[in-house]
């Protein structure tokens, strides 16, 4: 390689915007700055294009059809070559899987895989070969849970590592003091505000929120649940509100674009996933300093420390998650303690030592 910065395409397949997708941003913009010449290969037209686009980093729009888009997978392998790339990082399975294909057609690029789900890889032989394929250098996982998960099936097992996702430690100052959700929709000051800001997805459990909300609701009437986002299972969350006769009490916002606003005027965070590679919407919480209630799923136990700085039930449990919102409205000093060693732990994960990590894994894969 000649005397120049290592050179890297990440390969985002998603036409919307989620937290993987904002990892991605965060570890380009981060790598810049750290000297490397990030690329992102995303899929034409999506959220992740139009940032881009707006943000004036280097892009390379392909269409990302499907994982067996061989097509897609041969424009990847000719972007290698006309831009002279040195490293692939894939962040989906969709991508993981093109960048197979692109390596079987010829690409002689090392690959990166990042891991994000915390569930076990597909027991069929594909599955078997391409998280075994030759050309992967490092398998990254973002939390040391889907590393235990994934382990088993990877036969050289000094390809993973774990390296936490990363969190933007500035993201909410500027909006500290926030009343937005109060003000929009019109809430008076004495009402506590309860919410969730993921995707309205199976892996986010909002069927186990709303009986939480409900059972909340039984004891407490001065709260109002929020549900801010959208995803596949919106019109079935927002029925399931309707059935229970709590339309005025729980609101679906659909997407929002001013998370940044919303999140700091939650009075607390509840978060009932059933599934998760390790949380991010949890890391936001904790940077914007809201109280939290959560499930200990996936990576979240890597995250939050029960009555250290959260409060944490198992998966589905709704009597201890209802206990739990309760102790936070009747402890509002409790609720503080949590919250403020909440924003001195989440220090460990920014999105700066995030992508200094990553950065290492490029440089050890160079020199290699």
């Amino acid at each position: 390689m000649e005397n120049r910065p290592i050179r890297v395409l990440h390969l985002s397949s998603e036409a919307s915007w989620r937290g993987g997708e904002q990892q991605i941003i965060y570890l380009v913009e981060e790598s810049r700055k750290l000297g490397v010449d990030a690329i992102v290969c995303c899929r034409d037209g999506s959220e992740v294009h139009r940032y881009c686009v707006a943000h004036h980093i280097p892009c390379e729009p392909v269409p990302f059809r499907s994982a067996y888009d061989w097509r897609t997978a041969w424009k990847i392998k000719r972007i290698c070559k006309r831009l002279h790339i040195d490293l692939i990082q894939t962040h989906t399975s969709k991508s993981h899987t093109l960048a197979v294909i692109a390596g079987v057609f010829g690409l002689n690029v090392p690959q990166i895989m990042t891991r994000r789900v915390d569930f076990p890889v597909k027991d069929n032989w594909f599955s078997r070969f391409k998280y075994n394929y030759s050309k992967i250098a490092r398998i990254i996982c973002i939390s040391q849970t889907i590393l235990e998960m994934t382990e088993k099936d990877i036969r050289d097992k000094q390809k993973l590592l774990c390296i936490h996702s990363g969190v933007d430690m500035d993201r909410f100052s500027e909006f500290a003091q926030s009343d937005w959700l109060r003000q929009e929709y019109q809430k008076s000051a004495d009402t506590f505000i309860i919410g969730n800001t993921s995707a309205i997805s199976d892996q986010k459990d909002y069927y186990t929120f709303v009986n939480v909300a409900e059972r909340i609701l039984r004891v407490r009437t001065d709260v109002h649940f929020f549900i801010v986002g959208d995803g596949p299972e919106r019109e079935q969350i927002a029925a399931y509100v309707s059935e229970k006769g709590l339309a005025d009490r729980i609101t679906l916002t659909g997407f929002s674009k001013n998370i940044r606003e919303i999140l700091p005027s939650f009075d607390i965070f509840l978060f009932t996933s059933k599934t998760e590679g390790l949380g991010t919407s949890v890391l936001d919480a904790m940077v914007a300093g809201v109280p939290i209630v959560t499930t200990a799923a996936g990576g979240v136990p890597e995250m939050i420390r029960h009555e250290e700085n959260g409060l944490m039930y198992q998966v589905k449990d709704e009597e201890g998650l209802t206990a739990g919102v309760l102790r936070m409205m009747n402890g509002p000093q409790l609720a503080k303690r949590l919250a403020d060693m909440a924003r001195e732990t989440v220090k460990e994960f920014s999105k700066e030592k995030t992508a200094a990590s990553t950065v290492e894994v490029y440089k050890e894969i160079v020199r290699r």
